[in-house]
Protein backbone atom coordinates (compact mmCIF):
# COMPACT_ATOMS: atom_id res chain seq x y z
CA UNK A 1 0.00 0.00 0.00
CA UNK A 2 1.37 3.41 -0.98
CA UNK A 3 1.15 5.89 1.89
CA UNK A 4 1.92 9.05 -0.07
CA UNK A 5 1.07 12.42 1.46
CA UNK A 6 0.22 13.90 -1.94
CA UNK A 7 0.51 17.70 -2.12
CA UNK A 8 0.99 18.04 1.65
CA UNK A 9 4.60 17.07 1.17
CA UNK A 10 5.27 19.84 -1.36
CA UNK A 11 3.22 22.74 -0.01
CA UNK A 12 5.87 23.52 2.59
CA UNK A 13 8.35 24.22 -0.19
CA UNK A 14 6.23 26.96 -1.82
CA UNK A 15 7.25 30.50 -1.10
CA UNK A 16 4.57 33.18 -0.54
CA UNK A 17 5.65 34.76 -3.83
CA UNK A 18 4.90 31.49 -5.63
CA UNK A 19 1.45 31.29 -4.09
CA UNK A 20 0.73 34.88 -5.11
CA UNK A 21 1.87 34.27 -8.68
CA UNK A 22 -0.27 31.12 -8.92
CA UNK A 23 -3.28 33.06 -7.61
CA UNK A 24 -2.73 35.85 -10.17
CA UNK A 25 -2.35 33.30 -12.96
CA UNK A 26 -5.63 31.60 -11.98
CA UNK A 27 -7.41 34.98 -12.00
CA UNK A 28 -6.08 35.82 -15.47
CA UNK A 29 -7.18 32.44 -16.82
CA UNK A 30 -10.68 32.84 -15.35
CA UNK A 31 -11.14 36.30 -16.91
CA UNK A 32 -13.36 36.27 -19.99
CA UNK A 33 -13.57 39.29 -22.27
CA UNK A 34 -17.01 40.63 -23.04
CA UNK A 35 -18.37 38.82 -26.10
CA UNK A 36 -18.93 40.97 -29.18
CA UNK A 37 -22.46 40.62 -30.51
CA UNK A 38 -23.10 41.30 -34.16
CA UNK A 39 -26.05 43.55 -35.11
CA UNK A 40 -28.27 40.59 -35.96
CA UNK A 41 -27.73 39.04 -32.50
CA UNK A 42 -28.39 42.41 -30.84
CA UNK A 43 -31.65 42.79 -32.78
CA UNK A 44 -32.75 39.26 -31.89
CA UNK A 45 -31.95 39.89 -28.23
CA UNK A 46 -33.90 43.19 -28.27
CA UNK A 47 -36.86 41.35 -29.81
CA UNK A 48 -36.75 38.68 -27.07
CA UNK A 49 -36.59 41.38 -24.38
CA UNK A 50 -39.58 43.27 -25.80
CA UNK A 51 -41.61 40.08 -26.24
CA UNK A 52 -40.88 38.94 -22.67
CA UNK A 53 -41.69 42.43 -21.33
CA UNK A 54 -45.07 42.64 -23.08
CA UNK A 55 -46.11 39.07 -22.20
CA UNK A 56 -44.67 39.30 -18.64
CA UNK A 57 -42.79 36.02 -19.18
CA UNK A 58 -39.84 35.22 -16.91
CA UNK A 59 -36.46 35.35 -18.62
CA UNK A 60 -32.89 34.46 -17.78
CA UNK A 61 -30.45 37.20 -18.65
CA UNK A 62 -26.76 36.49 -19.17
CA UNK A 63 -24.91 39.48 -17.70
CA UNK A 64 -21.19 40.15 -18.28
CA UNK A 65 -19.59 41.58 -15.14
CA UNK A 66 -15.98 41.73 -13.99
CA UNK A 67 -14.68 39.21 -16.51
CA UNK A 68 -17.33 36.54 -16.07
CA UNK A 69 -20.90 35.90 -17.15
CA UNK A 70 -23.61 35.77 -14.48
CA UNK A 71 -27.13 34.48 -15.06
CA UNK A 72 -30.10 36.29 -13.50
CA UNK A 73 -33.71 35.17 -13.71
CA UNK A 74 -36.81 37.33 -13.31
CA UNK A 75 -39.70 39.12 -14.97
CA UNK A 76 -38.94 42.34 -16.82
CA UNK A 77 -40.96 45.12 -15.21
CA UNK A 78 -39.48 48.23 -16.80
CA UNK A 79 -37.56 49.20 -19.92
CA UNK A 80 -35.81 52.54 -19.54
CA UNK A 81 -35.12 53.87 -23.03
CA UNK A 82 -33.38 57.05 -21.85
CA UNK A 83 -30.77 55.28 -19.73
CA UNK A 84 -30.86 52.00 -21.74
CA UNK A 85 -31.50 49.84 -18.68
CA UNK A 86 -33.84 46.92 -18.04
CA UNK A 87 -35.30 46.33 -14.59
CA UNK A 88 -36.36 42.98 -13.17
CA UNK A 89 -39.09 42.26 -10.64
CA UNK A 90 -36.49 41.82 -7.88
CA UNK A 91 -35.53 45.50 -8.23
CA UNK A 92 -32.23 44.95 -10.01
CA UNK A 93 -31.49 47.12 -13.03
CA UNK A 94 -28.95 46.25 -15.74
CA UNK A 95 -27.57 48.29 -18.64
CA UNK A 96 -28.44 46.80 -22.00
CA UNK A 97 -24.82 46.84 -23.19
CA UNK A 98 -23.76 44.21 -20.57
CA UNK A 99 -26.51 41.74 -21.47
CA UNK A 100 -24.99 38.97 -23.57
CA UNK A 101 -27.98 36.63 -23.82
CA UNK A 102 -31.70 36.32 -23.19
CA UNK A 103 -33.39 32.95 -22.66
CA UNK A 104 -36.86 31.97 -21.46
CA UNK A 105 -36.80 30.86 -17.82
Amino acid sequence: MNRDRGMKKWTQMMLPEHKQLLHELNQKEAFKPMPDLDPQEQEEMAHKILLAFHKRNPVTLSIWKDGSIHRVTGVLVQLQHETKHVQLDNGQSYPVNVITGVDPA
